[in-house]
């Protein structure tokens, strides 16, 4: 069984600019792993309830990155739509289940998520990115996670 693996959206695969959302660097090639070595979930406030349609909204609005031909492009579209959503309620946390390894990428989980990380040992679980400040920091992730 694979690890589940946690993505947050904003900050980590699109990037916030002055000009809006961007497709952020490397996301791709780190999708492309992720979904590889991991059973992999989006973990984000644009849907709490499983639902992928304001993701993909996300994606299809976000700005290009300029380093991705429009056959990445596409294939992204259909990479960032295979990968399902988890459900939460309240705080990110609930999406984790006792028992089951996990990593979580955020760039900036909240308070009762990390005192949730921390009450049960788990902090180490929890890979922060922020590809706002870092737009390479994908690659340095996939790293982490190799």
């Amino acid at each position: 069984m694979k690890t589940k693996l946690y993505i947050d959206v904003d900050g980590v695969m699109l990037r916030r600019t002055p000009q809006g959302y961007q497709v952020a660097n490397h996301a791709l090639p780190f999708l492309r792993f992720a979904i590889d070595q991991f059973e992999v979930y989006w973990l984000t406030a644009r849907s709490h309830e499983g639902d992928t349609t304001e993701i993909e909204r996300a994606f299809r609005h976000a700005l290009p990155n300029p380093t991705m031909s429009k056959w990445d492009r596409d294939a992204l579209t259909k990479t960032v739509s295979s990968i399902p959503t988890a459900h939460w309620e309240e705080t990110k946390s609930d999406a984790f289940s006792p028992g089951v390894s996990f990593i979580w990428v955020d760039d900036n989980p909240d308070t009762r998520a990390l005192n949730w990380l921390k009450q049960r040992g788990l902090i180490d679980c929890l890979v922060v990115v922020d590809t706002d400040q870092e737009p390479d920091d994908l690659t340095r992730v996939q790293g982490v996670l190799s």
